[in-house]
């Protein structure tokens, strides 16, 4: 499977709030840390517990594929968020970032 296409589900399954989907895509190992956050999240079944507080908390996200960059061992994707905020039905969101994601050779 290509790195975009691995890309593409990961995005997927958070737009869809499944976490059957997204821990299939998870390895053991995997550790989400964000500057927001006090602790890391590491392992699938805490990441996936991270996903479903997020989607609860803003229903209406969206994740957009704006491009990867595979490395080999390592991949870029820049995504584009966007939603409405959860306390009004007409004030959107928009946020952009670049994430790297580890991969095992």
């Amino acid at each position: 499977m290509t790195f975009e296409r691995q890309a593409r589900q990961l995005l997927e399954a958070w737009n869809a709030a499944d976490p059957g989907r997204l821990s299939t895509l998870l390895s053991a190992d995997v550790l989400y840390s964000d500057a927001h956050f006090a602790t890391p999240s590491v392992g699938p079944d805490p990441y996936v517990a991270f996903m479903l507080k997020v989607r609860s908390e803003f229903p209406q996200m969206r994740f957009h594929l704006e491009g990867v960059d595979d490395h080999g061992v390592y991949g870029l994707i820049a995504w584009r968020l966007s939603g409405l905020l959860p306390d009004s039905s007409t004030r959107g969101f928009f946020f952009a970032r670049l994430a790297r994601f580890l991969r095992r050779t």
